[in-house]
């Protein structure tokens, strides 16, 4: 299989943007390069997919893929495989899971009331948390974990969703699939 990057890859309908098509009769997958380089990493892991699990889609094209598709379960059950897929390659649970406790020691429940955890998610992120939104909204806690580089005493890190080249949304919807963040 060949990948090809142009700028931008033109669509037949207008208003409606392509981050990325597999062509299996031309043995190519193509990625739109004018997008950020994690949703294009995405996009790349989503159309691999197709390839690999779906033998029998000759064409198929992608509208821009950030990562934060799994979360919309009224997508095409391919769809949905392919962004699976996506999420086990680019985000692999043994390493996501070491490296994960490497920097916060243990899962994180926000349910349970911790006044100190999201002081130190407001220092790692550099903005104010608010602690009703943190213990209510699991996106909202798991974004600020993929997004912060620090978390108490122990020294900084790289924040998660850069260590794995992966947008923020959808490293916080990892994190929530693999129960790391509840």
């Amino acid at each position: 299989v060949e990948l090809e990057e142009p700028e931008e890859i033109i669509s037949e309908r207008r208003g409606y943007e392509v981050a990325g098509f597999m062509d299996r009769p031309t043995k190519k997958i193509v990625v739109a390069q004018k997008y950020k380089a994690e949703w294009r990493r995405f996009t790349m892991a989503h159309e691999i997919a197709h390839w690999v699990i779906h033998p029998a889609i000759n064409y198929h094209r992608d509208r821009p893929m950030t990562g934060a598709e799994p979360a919309d379960l009224g997508r095409p059950e391919e769809e949905q495989e392919a962004d699976f897929f996506a999420s086990e390659l680019v985000m692999p649970a043994k390493p996501l899971t070491a490296y994960f406790y490497q920097a916060f020691g243990q899962r994180i429940d926000g349910r349970i009331p911790d006044p100190i955890l999201p002081t130190w998610l407001s220092v790692g992120t550099n903005r104010h948390i608010n602690e009703i939104e943190f213990s209510s909204r699991l996106r909202y806690r798991a974004l600020l974990i993929a997004e912060t580089r620090s978390c108490g005493p122990a020294p900084s890190f790289v924040p998660l969703a850069k260590q794995f080249g992966v947008s923020p949304t959808a490293m916080a919807i990892r994190l929530e699939g693999l129960g790391l963040v509840i």
